[in-house]
């Protein structure tokens, strides 16, 4: 997927704004992700975007204005690409729909960690921004708690209450992709993206799932 793509831009600006504009998010996701907000200079992303700093302040304002801006594009690029709202169980195989969705939401996060590493960031810093990314995330928590509700109709999960149930999930989910570092450490067992993926898959199905 190409960074204009990911970047769902203005379609009524110039297409080279709008490319300039995705290169500037993405390298941004990249940075915050792996060094955080206070480590991550508008001249660091400048130089990686191959830009003058003076464009991104021209398209974004300030650090703190990019790193909201890419935050809501992040958020929003989760909520359509784990899908939660719109899937559907199988009344014959719940267990397969279950697997189904779950490898979906582990593909995205394997293949887009940005979100999650930023989250984990912000978090052990304890910043300001925290209540930025709570207030746009907690839609997909929503999500995730209908979900697990539907898995319990099944009765594919155990009876926990959903204030601990969603959050050991959504960890579960993503633990492995919130490091480059711990991911490689939790490898052992594959070091194709793909096969990670349908390995950590199948072993949450039995961690999380009650015996068939």
């Amino acid at each position: 997927m190409s960074v204009e793509s990911r970047f769902k831009l203005n379609p009524n600006d110039q297409a080279r704004t709008n490319e300039t504009q995705a290169k500037i998010l993405n390298v941004s996701a990249i940075l915050f992700a792996a060094t955080g907000f206070e480590a991550t200079s508008i001249r660091d992303i400048a130089k990686e975007a191959g830009v003058k700093h003076q464009i991104i302040a021209y398209h974004f304002g300030s650090k703190e204005d990019l790193w909201h801006t890419l935050l809501i594009y992040l958020a929003q690029e989760m909520r359509e690409n784990t899908n939660l709202e719109n899937i559907k169980f199988d009344e014959e195989n719940p267990r397969e729909s279950f697997k189904n969705a779950l490898k979906d939401m582990i593909s995205y996060y394997a293949h887009k960690p940005e979100l999650i590493r930023i989250i984990t960031h912000e978090s052990f810093n304890a910043s300001s921004r925290v209540n930025f990314i709570m207030k746009h995330i907690q839609g997909y928590f929503d999500m995730s708690s209908a979900f697990l509700s539907e898995a319990q109709k099944y009765n594919l999960l155990p009876d926990v209450p959903h204030q601990y149930l969603v959050p050991l999930f959504n960890g579960a989910l993503t633990v492995r992709f919130i490091n480059p570092l711990l991911q490689d450490v939790l490898s052992v067992d594959a070091h194709e993206l793909e096969d990670i993926i349908e390995n950590h898959t199948n072993a949450l199905m039995a961690f999380l799932l009650k015996p068939a």
